[in-house]
C-alpha cells in the first residue's frame, strides 16, 4: 500500500497540456490557434484551479492533517467537476486523454476523501493510483500539445 504522502500533486498542464487534434492525427496549422483560445476562454483557469486543489490536497497529506484533506479533497471533487462540464479540449486526442485524467482525479478525490474521513489506508492507496493514471493521461495530453507546437512552427 502508498502511504498518505504519495498523494503528491500532480504536475497539471504545465504548459502545454492544454492542447488539441484527432487521435493518431497530424494537427493542422488552425490546432494551436484553438487550443489558445481554449486556454484563454477559462482552460488555463481550470488548470489553475485544480492544481491548487490538488497542492492542497498534498499539503495536507504530509501535515497529516486528515480532518483538513477530507476538506481539500472535497474541493477537489468540486473542482474536477468544474473542470468536466468545461468545453471541450478543440483536439479529439487531447480530450480523450484529458477526459480520462478528470475522470482518475475524480476517482482519486472520492478516495481520497474516504480515506482521511475513515482513516483507511486502502482508500488512500486507490487515491494515490488514481493520481499515477490521471498523470499518464497528463502526459499525453502534454505529449500532443507539443507536437501541435512542433506542427505550427
Amino acid at each position: 500500500m502508498k502511504p498518505i504522502i504519495a498523494l503528491v500533486p500532480l504536475l497539471l498542464l504545465a504548459g502545454a497540456a492544454t492542447a488539441c487534434g484527432s487521435p493518431s492525427s497530424a494537427p493542422g496549422p488552425s490546432a494551436l490557434v484553438k487550443l489558445q483560445e481554449w486556454k484563454d476562454r477559462g482552460g488555463t483557469d481550470i488548470e489553475n484551479v485544480l492544481r491548487a486543489e490538488l497542492d492542497a490536497v498534498t499539503y495536507d497529506a504530509r501535515l497529516g492533517n486528515l480532518t483538513a484533506m477530507a476538506g481539500a479533497c472535497g474541493d477537489l471533487f468540486a473542482g474536477v467537476s468544474n473542470a468536466q462540464a468545461y468545453a471541450d479540449l478543440p483536439d479529439a486526442e487531447m480530450q480523450y486523454h484529458w477526459g480520462r485524467a478528470l475522470d482518475s482525479l475524480k476517482d482519486a478525490a472520492v478516495h481520497c476523501g474516504v480515506g482521511a474521513v475513515t482513516v483507511s489506508p486502502s482508500a488512500l492507496s486507490y487515491a494515490a493510483d488514481d493520481i499515477d493514471s490521471a498523470t499518464e493521461d497528463v502526459a499525453a495530453v502534454a505529449a500532443r500539445a507539443d507536437e501541435i507546437a512542433r506542427a505550427a512552427s
